[in-house]
């Protein structure tokens, strides 16, 4: 087939009439391809600036005055200040060719109570005391009860923690049974290792707020910095008095005592002829006073008559 001009014409009419919608799309994409361009543009300059909008904030709250006055010096939770100084990691012991881990005395609280029956109970305390000086110990408590037919005497012995055994095994070499014997040991080496790691962070701590309180330079800081400083002290105070409690219950061993024997009671006595003899009793009395007023009957007749006139008396004044 063969084209003539006119028919070169009619498809190239044909032609670029197709061309103008696909021009259209194109255009049109790269509209929405620049659109989103300028959109992420402008999303991440906000983004900056919202940054530096929050440093901004940071930075003014930490000029502020009030808590963050202190938020240097604040006190770092217990686990934080006490992670350089791991409870298991100090109790645990020394690895071979790891120096870095201390190894820490065991702290033990050993106490014993011990109770028996003991004829003689008096020489038996007397020997008791006798051992005392021997281990360098010491009585807290002496004290005797009575319970109808037992008598009991307790003693509270206070002795050095090295020397308990010694003196637990000499006195019950002497004893037949015991009805209750305990020995207790408590492990509180953890709470010591706890509490002298925590009163060291309270140290380091009450020395910065001590350095803070000399920059202070209004009334308002030195009021809240002193008010800190008070309240770690007092934190201190508790860990070192049960540190000091601690330590002594640990150095002194208490072992408890209790011994106690039976006594004989009085029997009461329910013989019928001792009733028959109070009843007498009884009426010897009554019959002693009877004859006592019958032998004084002319003053009671005269008294009776005093009562009787006096009180007639009275009555017919009151009508």
């Amino acid at each position: 087939m063969k084209f003539n001009a006119s028919m070169w014409n009619f498809y190239g009419l044909h032609i670029a009439l197709l061309k103008q919608p696909i021009q259209y799309t194109m255009n049109k994409i790269q509209f929405f391809t620049w659109g989103i361009v300028v959109l992420a543009g402008l999303l991440a300059a906000c983004e900056k600036e919202g940054g530096y909008g929050e440093a901004a904030y940071q930075t003014e709250a930490a000029d502020a005055p009030g808590n963050a006055y202190l938020a240097e010096y604040e006190d770092p939770a217990d686990g934080a200040a006490m992670a350089p100084t791991s409870t298991n990691q100090a109790l645990s012991p020394a690895e071979p060719g790891n120096s870095a881990t201390p190894t820490v005395e065991r702290k033990l609280i050993k106490n014993g109570n011990l109770q028996w029956e003991a004829k003689g109970k008096d020489s038996v305390r007397r020997a008791i005391l006798a051992l005392l000086p021997k281990y360098q110990g010491y009585t807290t408590r002496d004290e005797d009860q009575t319970h109808y037919n037992q008598v009991q005497t307790t003693l509270e012995i206070r002795v050095p923690a090295d020397r308990f055994d010694a003196l637990v095994e000499e006195i019950s070499s002497g004893v037949r049974a015991f009805d209750h014997r305990n020995i207790s040991v408590r492990d509180v080496s953890e709470e010591f290792v706890d509490l002298e790691a925590r009163r060291k962070s309270k140290r380091e701590l009450e020395v910065r707020y001590l350095e803070l309180l000399k920059k202070a330079n209004t009334v308002e800081d030195m009021l809240q910095v002193e008010g800190k400083l008070n309240q770690v002290r007092t934190e201190i105070e508790r860990m070192e008095g049960r540190l000091r409690y601690l330590t002594n219950q640990v150095s002194l061993s208490t072992l408890t005592i209790n011994i106690y024997e039976y006594i004989d009671t009085p029997e009461v006595n329910d013989d019928p002829s001792e009733i028959t003899k109070a009843l007498q009793d009884g009426w010897d009395i009554l019959t002693t006073l009877l004859l006592f007023f019958l032998r004084i009957w002319p003053f009671t007749l005269i008294g009776l008559v005093l009562i009787v006139w006096y009180f007639l008396r009275r009555k017919k004044n009151r009508e």
